[in-house]
């Protein structure tokens, strides 16, 4: 065999190369087909299910009907919606320190970052052909727009957008920006409309009969014998999306609330966003948003 002509000392190396470029960065927490993954070694794509890993370097691309989640190892999330593309370019996480650095690169389509204990550190990056951004402590979504401009859209703590010609920060949730091209100078963070909010929530999560791949939901009796409640989710999927919106499935949304709120965001109040803009996210037309309850007149 070939391998009877190297030495062990080169044999080892190698072997620890292989294993670092298939290291296990994280689960998929979430998955509605077709989302697929393509880790670096592979010639081929597969499926993504729930629970399978996700490694370093790994290609996440989603069709019209597919999205998927990802559940990295210091509690970081990325929601990636239809029509899109991801690499995890980085993951590095020193589970004892709570220190690493994250990189990841998209293309094209709608993803949403909520940042765990590296995002807190470090911060995380992620690259475009348009601009590069840079989070810390908190969460965003990231928008291709009509015409490849692209929006990034602070939920959450303090967000850096720059290209070759000029940098803006957000730090007031409910704000965005526009980039326009790589070249082109950003412009001002502004409101978020309301409509852009609500395509990127339906770009973003399950349609209508799908289950993020889960098959078995729970019931009343095994919520009742783990001591779960029953009460809504504040973020009601039932209500038309707000600026401070984050889609319910991000098992990180509580973890980065809080520190975000308690290290960045405390006693900030935000105005309320327009809710009249012909902006839309993929040319779509968003729903209209529901009628106000009817008010009942004097009695006679």
């Amino acid at each position: 065999m070939w391998l009877r002509g190297i030495s062990p000392f080169i044999l080892g190396l190698m072997l620890t190369q292989g294993a670092a470029l298939a290291q296990n960065v994280g689960n998929v927490g979430a998955a509605n087909p077709t989302a697929t993954g393509t880790p670096p070694s592979a010639s081929a794509s597969h499926a993504l299910s729930v629970g399978g890993a996700v490694v370093h370097r790994e290609k996440i691309q989603t069709s019209g009907e597919g999205t998927t989640q990802v559940t990295f190892l210091d509690k970081s999330t990325l929601n990636v919606g239809r029509n899109s593309t991801v690499v995890i370019d980085k993951f590095v996480y020193d589970q004892q320190a709570g220190t690493g650095e994250m990189a990841t690169s998209m293309t094209k389509g709608v993803m949403r970052f909520v940042g765990g204990q590296v995002s807190h550190t470090n911060g995380a990056s992620v690259k475009t052909p348009v601009a590069t951004i840079g989070i810390r402590g908190g969460t965003m979504t990231i928008i291709f727009m009509p015409g490849g401009h692209l929006m990034v859209i602070d939920h959450f703590g303090h967000i850096d957008i720059s290209n070759n010609v000029s940098s803006q920060t957000i730090v007031r949730p409910g704000y965005a920006v526009e980039v326009d091209g790589l070249n082109v100078p950003i412009g001002p963070p502004f409101p978020v409309p309301q409509n852009i909010l609500a395509e990127a929530m339906a770009l973003l999560g399950s349609k209508p009969g799908q289950h993020g791949g889960v098959h078995h939901w729970p019931d009343d009796l095994m919520a009742a014998r783990y001591g779960v409640g029953n009460g809504r989710l504040p973020n009601d999927p039932a209500n038309t999306p707000g600026p401070w919106t984050v889609d319910t499935i991000n098992l990180g949304d509580t973890f980065v609330t809080n520190r975000a709120q308690q290290q960045q965001l405390n006693g900030v109040t935000i105005p309320a966003p327009p809710t009249n803009t012909s902006r839309t996210v993929m040319g779509t037309t968003p729903p209209p948003p529901p009628p106000p309850p009817p008010v009942a007149g004097p009695r006679a």
